[in-house]
Protein backbone atom coordinates (compact mmCIF):
# COMPACT_ATOMS: atom_id res chain seq x y z
CA UNK A 1 0.00 0.00 0.00
CA UNK A 2 1.48 3.23 -0.80
CA UNK A 3 0.80 5.95 2.09
CA UNK A 4 1.03 9.46 1.06
CA UNK A 5 -0.07 12.86 2.38
CA UNK A 6 -2.66 14.45 0.25
CA UNK A 7 -3.66 17.92 0.81
CA UNK A 8 -7.55 18.22 1.22
CA UNK A 9 -8.61 21.39 1.16
CA UNK A 10 -6.84 23.66 3.51
CA UNK A 11 -5.47 20.57 5.55
CA UNK A 12 -3.15 17.59 4.96
CA UNK A 13 -4.86 14.14 5.36
CA UNK A 14 -2.89 10.82 5.11
CA UNK A 15 -4.48 8.62 2.13
CA UNK A 16 -3.50 5.71 0.49
CA UNK A 17 -3.04 5.03 -2.97
CA UNK A 18 -3.41 8.03 -4.82
CA UNK A 19 -3.81 8.58 -8.25
CA UNK A 20 -4.21 11.09 -10.68
CA UNK A 21 -7.73 13.05 -10.88
CA UNK A 22 -9.57 12.23 -14.36
CA UNK A 23 -11.00 14.84 -16.29
CA UNK A 24 -14.37 14.52 -14.98
CA UNK A 25 -13.31 14.29 -11.79
CA UNK A 26 -11.66 17.65 -12.21
CA UNK A 27 -14.68 19.35 -13.53
CA UNK A 28 -16.45 18.27 -10.06
CA UNK A 29 -17.90 21.30 -8.31
CA UNK A 30 -17.34 19.82 -5.12
CA UNK A 31 -13.69 19.25 -3.62
CA UNK A 32 -14.45 16.87 -1.37
CA UNK A 33 -16.09 14.69 -4.38
CA UNK A 34 -12.70 14.95 -6.42
CA UNK A 35 -10.48 14.11 -3.38
CA UNK A 36 -12.70 10.97 -2.92
CA UNK A 37 -12.32 10.01 -6.37
CA UNK A 38 -8.51 10.46 -6.04
CA UNK A 39 -7.12 8.18 -3.32
CA UNK A 40 -8.59 4.78 -2.71
CA UNK A 41 -8.76 5.30 1.60
CA UNK A 42 -7.57 7.74 4.10
CA UNK A 43 -6.05 7.46 7.82
CA UNK A 44 -8.67 8.22 10.16
CA UNK A 45 -6.45 8.00 13.09
CA UNK A 46 -7.74 5.21 14.25
CA UNK A 47 -8.28 2.57 11.14
CA UNK A 48 -9.35 4.10 7.18
CA UNK A 49 -12.28 5.60 5.71
CA UNK A 50 -13.62 5.94 2.35
CA UNK A 51 -14.54 9.45 2.55
CA UNK A 52 -12.37 12.54 3.13
CA UNK A 53 -14.35 13.70 5.90
CA UNK A 54 -13.06 11.09 8.18
CA UNK A 55 -9.61 11.67 7.65
CA UNK A 56 -7.46 13.19 10.96
CA UNK A 57 -6.10 16.31 9.71
CA UNK A 58 -2.95 18.22 9.91
CA UNK A 59 -1.98 21.81 9.25
CA UNK A 60 0.83 21.17 7.77
CA UNK A 61 2.66 18.49 5.08
CA UNK A 62 5.64 18.49 7.69
CA UNK A 63 2.97 17.12 10.75
CA UNK A 64 1.71 14.35 8.42
CA UNK A 65 5.09 13.03 7.10
CA UNK A 66 6.15 12.60 10.74
CA UNK A 67 2.97 11.09 11.73
CA UNK A 68 2.86 8.68 8.92
CA UNK A 69 6.71 8.29 9.76
CA UNK A 70 6.12 7.11 13.58
CA UNK A 71 2.80 5.40 12.61
CA UNK A 72 3.54 3.79 9.45
CA UNK A 73 3.69 -0.10 10.09
CA UNK A 74 0.60 0.46 11.86
CA UNK A 75 -1.31 1.87 9.55
CA UNK A 76 -0.32 -0.52 7.15
CA UNK A 77 -1.80 -3.57 9.22
CA UNK A 78 -4.76 -1.69 10.21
Amino acid sequence: MRIEPYLDTELWILAANVGTPSVNDLATAHAKETSQNVFEKCWTGEGWAGVASAAQRFVTRQEAEEYLAANRQRMEQA
